[in-house]
């Protein structure tokens, strides 16, 4: 059985969501044959750039291309790439494939006509990960191309891709989904796989795609695969068991907590944390939801109810507990211990909650020894 994601894979360029800049320009370039030899796609992940790859290598080898530059979808040539089985369609994962060598087999086999199609397409997949000599033996390739062979380069780090291979491609850059965007991809699923889900669990799944069309429906996945009884509403408690998501209180009594300066107990929370699988890093990421709630609050003089010990800390203290908690999120994402990660940061959280000296006690030393009076000098 196949994931959502891959269930509704969009198959032409006006299923892609939230890039409709971008279908537009292709869809005209396509229908005017003002087609590119170097695209590059620009985004965070699950914003469509491969789906909006592959489409485009239908388009421009469709045998009966519709008139609004989308592919039929019907003829031999749509359906062999949809099955992955086009001969004249290369996908190359860079992270994997990322050395001289393989950019070299890649040149040797170019210069061959394509097997079926008009052109040759090369889909290359993460292509920052590429070495400096694995550019450096494509440049070539790029500021020369054969005229059947088109380059369409994704990326999540943009920022790495040497000068020269950028200003040889059109570059498209993919926005992530606004959380309308993404609560109504998921609605619609919903309905048409006759998913129950409340309004509140689904904030939660918007909440944690972060803008990704398709993490949005692995959610939606897992949470309705992990289901007890799959003919009842998705429940806020199901989904956030499924996914080791915290719930309000927990981030709040940690918060209080390094306000107030009690080190021991932070660390017990942490530990607790661990101890009942909530993932940290989710953890960490919905600290961060929160503590912007707390400075929007607090710069409109609102903070009451459940932020309103917030109210008399400083508000320069709250930003600098908000970057502490941004450089824990980014060192999480890449730690074998995610929980000493946070833990190890305490201390200094601490003192942006308050100021004051804070000693911090190993959290697996059970007694406490009183540290030596200090002998007053003989006057």
């Amino acid at each position: 059985m196949s994931s959502l994601y891959q269930k509704y894979r969009s198959t032409n360029f006006n299923e892609i969501k939230g890039q409709e800049n971008i279908t537009k320009l292709l869809k005209n370039a396509i229908k005017g044959d003002q087609i590119s030899h170097a695209y590059l796609f620009v985004g965070s992940r699950g914003t469509g750039k491969t789906s909006t790859a592959r489409i485009l290598a239908k388009a421009v080898n469709c045998q009966h291309p519709l008139k609004d530059g989308n592919p039929c979808n019907e003829c031999e040539f749509c359906k062999s790439i949809a099955e992955g089985r086009f001969l004249d369609l290369i996908e190359i994962d860079a992270a994997s494939n990322r050395g001289i060598d393989q950019i070299r087999e890649l040149k040797e086999k170019i210069e061959f006509s394509p097997s079926q199609g008009r052109f040759k397409v090369y889909i290359i997949d993460e292509v920052h990960m590429l070495t400096t000599e694995a550019f450096n033996a494509l440049l070539k390739t790029l500021e020369e191309p054969p005229a059947h062979v088109i380059f369409i380069f994704a990326t999540t780090d943009v920022h790495k891709l040497p000068p020269t291979i950028l200003s040889r491609c059109q570059r498209y850059d993919f926005r992530l989904g606004t959380e309308k965007e993404i609560k109504d991809l998921i609605v619609e699923i919903s309905k048409k796989e006759g998913i129950k889900i409340g309004e509140d669990s689904l904030d939660i799944i918007v909440n944690n795609a972060k803008g990704s069309y398709r993490d949005a429906l692995s959610i939606l996945d897992v949470v309705y695969s992990g289901q007890d009884d799959q003919n009842q509403e998705i429940t806020v408690d199901e989904v956030r068991k499924i996914l080791g998501i915290p719930n309000k209180d927990q981030v709040l009594i940690l918060l209080k907590n390094l306000f107030e300066g009690n080190g021991i107990r932070s660390l017990e929370i942490i530990e607790e944390l661990e101890n009942t699988g909530v993932n940290i890093q989710q953890f960490t990421s919905y600290v961060l939801d929160i503590l912007r709630e707390i400075l929007s609050a607090k710069i409109r003089e609102r903070l009451e109810g459940e932020y309103s010990f917030a109210e008399s800390v400083d508000i320069k203290d709250l930003h600098k507990l908000t970057n502490l908690f941004i450089e824990a999120e980014n060192r999480i994402r890449y730690a074998n211990n995610q929980p000493l990660v946070l833990e190890m940061i305490i201390p200094e959280m601490m003192k942006a909650g308050k100021q004051e000296e804070i000693k911090i006690v190993n959290r697996d030393v059970k007694n406490m020894i009183p540290a030596a009076p200090v002998k007053e000098e003989k006057k």
